[in-house]
């Protein structure tokens, strides 16, 4: 059995009794690897699907940044946080 298309799905708890449900789908070619084109759709999925919460927080923790009454040890998870956030669009964005 070949694999030519992969699909998946995730759903995501926004709060307040809301949720999102994205899909999405990618047609593997022949020089594609299985597992690869897998994984890339699975960080693609998940980065949309949790999306809103991801910006909310980065939101909140730019401003956090930008306060300068905020303390030390927010700051540097601020930073480390929104490191860890850019790197990861970035790479979904590459994809």
């Amino acid at each position: 059995m070949k694999i030519t298309t992969i699909r998946l799905a995730q759903k995501t708890n926004l709060g307040n009794y809301e949720s999102l449900d994205f899909a999405a789908e990618a047609v593997i070619d022949d020089e594609d690897k299985l597992n690869v084109a897998t994984g890339n759709l699975e960080l693609f999925v998940d980065w949309h699907a949790k999306k809103p919460i991801r910006d909310k927080q980065a939101n909140t923790y730019r401003a956090a940044l930008a306060d300068p009454a905020t303390g030390p040890e927010l700051k540097a998870a601020a930073e480390g946080w929104l490191k860890l956030y850019e790197a990861r669009k970035a790479a979904v964005e590459a994809l």
